[in-house]
């Protein structure tokens, strides 16, 4: 008998919502099926879009109640709120909905719920309890706040953004100065194949590596 995917669904569009997505790509235990956004220009996009320019057939909502009406197993939080207490108020509505409806929730946000016992917003963590009694449903916050993880977060994305720019800039003088091909080249600056290597090239300079290439032969 084939074992049941967990479904699942990211509530956001950042960097984080964007791991979330790409840590669920190709799971044999769970899918992704819903990702909520609030950004305008997102709506209605692919939300493979958001990491690594792979699409993945989920489209960003703005509607809470298309993400319920999936019947969800458990909902990613990645709602990017850096203050503290807007960060309580605006999760804490979207933790109680999802755990009254029986809807686990894993969250890097709000402090309060990293050690309910201790927290100063005691009345918030019973409003929480509540809920998740209610629903038969559990929820788990790792501690994100109150920034460090946001801010390393940011320092390992501009990392990987300057990397990728070497990369890039070894490709370019590989297939101006050698005969080899996007295969090899990938190879050799530390990308899988040739296509990827043409993907990510056209991501930052919006040409594919085989048309730089083509442009540079007729040079």
């Amino acid at each position: 008998m084939e074992n049941k995917k967990l479904k699942v669904v990211v509530v956001g569009t950042g960097n984080v919502a964007a791991i979330a997505i790409r840590g669920l790509k190709g799971r044999e235990d769970m899918e992704l099926v819903g990702v909520w956004g609030r950004r305008a220009e997102l709506i209605g996009t692919d939300s493979g879009l958001l990491d690594i320019d792979e699409p993945n057939g989920v489209l960003i909502t703005n509607d809470k109640e298309e993400l319920f009406a999936l019947k969800p197993d458990c909902a990613v939080m990645a709602i990017n709120v850096r203050d503290p207490m807007q960060a309580s108020a605006i999760n804490g509505e979207w933790y109680k909905d999802f755990l009254s409806r029986g809807i686990n929730v894993v969250s890097p946000s709000v402090p309060d719920l990293i050690w309910p016992c201790g927290a100063f917003n005691q009345p918030f963590v019973e409003e929480i309890r509540k809920a998740a009694e209610e629903g038969g449903a559990s929820i788990f916050v790792n501690g994100q706040e109150p920034g460090y993880a946001e801010h390393q977060a940011m320092l390992l994305a501009s990392c990987s953004n300057i990397i990728t720019s070497l990369k890039l800039k070894m490709a370019m003088e590989l297939m101006e100065g050698t005969d080899l091909s996007l295969d090899q080249i990938s190879e050799l600056v530390g990308y899988n194949s040739g296509d990827y290597l043409s993907k990510v090239f056209k991501r930052i300079y919006h040409i594919s590596a085989s048309e730089y290439r083509r442009r540079i032969d007729k040079d």
